[in-house]
């Protein structure tokens, strides 16, 4: 809290303004003072009463409001800090913590920033033959458009990469006989 004067006034003192005064005004605002009375205990001793702290929780982004700021007031030195109300919830992103860390007890007037990791975007299947829909546009992919039940994905040129595998290991097994046929022929040879 920032104490900005203190004189005497009857019988009060003017200890603070609320909102604390900020180094800077960019727009308008109404500054609340306020008043916290003295009670004495002994002839010319004077208590103060504790001094009173504000935790805010916000939600740390700039151009959009995700939620309202949580304040709450008038806690005192060493209460426990107050928990957020709910749970922080942001679209496409992770709520991963708070910024400065959360103390266990108030230590003074403290400002918490929700911090957020944005979520990988969901891949979108499009169709391979290029013409970017996608597969699944809630159409039976079985129903042709005069009625027969063929496959439509036959049609549209999709592939499932069998074929390709198939190849693959045709291949991978002409290179290994012809190469145990070499072996062969060359072992012959050797022993003529």
């Amino acid at each position: 809290m920032k104490t900005v004067w203190i004189f005497k006034t009857m019988g009060k003192y003017r200890m603070s303004w609320n909102p604390v005064v900020s180094e800077t005004v960019n727009e308008s605002i109404t500054y609340t003072a306020v008043w916290i009375r003295v009670v004495p205990v002994y002839p010319n001793i004077s208590v103060v009463p504790d001094t009173v702290y504000t935790v805010t929780y916000m939600d740390g982004v700039d151009d959009e409001v995700v939620f309202e700021d949580q304040s709450t007031t008038n806690l005192k030195k060493c209460d426990k800090t107050p928990a957020f109300a709910g749970e922080p919830t942001r679209e496409g992103y992770k709520f991963i913590g708070w910024s400065p860390e959360v103390a266990e007890t108030v230590t003074g007037d403290a400002v918490y920033y929700a911090q957020w990791e944005k979520l990988p975007e969901e891949p979108s299947v499009v169709d391979p033959s290029g013409d970017n829909d996608p597969i699944d546009d809630g159409k039976d992919i079985d129903a042709q458009p005069n009625g027969d039940a063929d496959t439509d994905v036959e049609a549209k040129g999709v592939k499932t990469g069998d074929e390709t595998m198939l190849a693959m290991w045709g291949a991978l097994g002409l290179l290994a006989a012809l190469g145990l046929g070499a072996a062969y022929v060359i072992g012959r040879r050797r022993e003529e």
